[in-house]
């Protein structure tokens, strides 16, 4: 059901700008962290494709915010230590991150 869940989150971010501002100020990246934590990988995956998409989607002020909390020491540990098959969205998010370093 949680992996139906933030898959239709993610969709919503992704497609509609109107109901992005909505599912941005509901659903916290610490909140989706604690998905992380989830022994399914599949809501692992969905949980981080989630914060993908709101990466994505947000302001740059947001996104340091986001970029923030990920590279934390705590949430750093729960990436390292639940996520046994890094997956492409573990990529993505380490990407975007590194983006924000790179001057354009």
């Amino acid at each position: 059901m949680i992996q139906a869940a933030l898959s239709i989150l993610e969709s919503i971010v992704l497609n509609s700008t109107e109901k992005y501002s909505l599912v941005e100020k509901e659903v916290t990246v610490p909140n989706l962290v604690m998905h992380l934590q989830n022994q399914s990988v599949v809501t692992q995956q969905n949980a981080i494709a989630l914060i993908n998409a709101l990466f994505i989607k947000a302001e740059i002020s947001k996104r340091k915010a986001i970029s923030a909390t990920l590279t934390s020491k705590q949430v750093r540990n729960v990436i390292l230590t639940n996520i046994i098959q890094p997956s492409a969205q573990v990529y993505i998010v380490w990407f975007l991150i590194l983006n924000l370093f790179v001057v354009k």
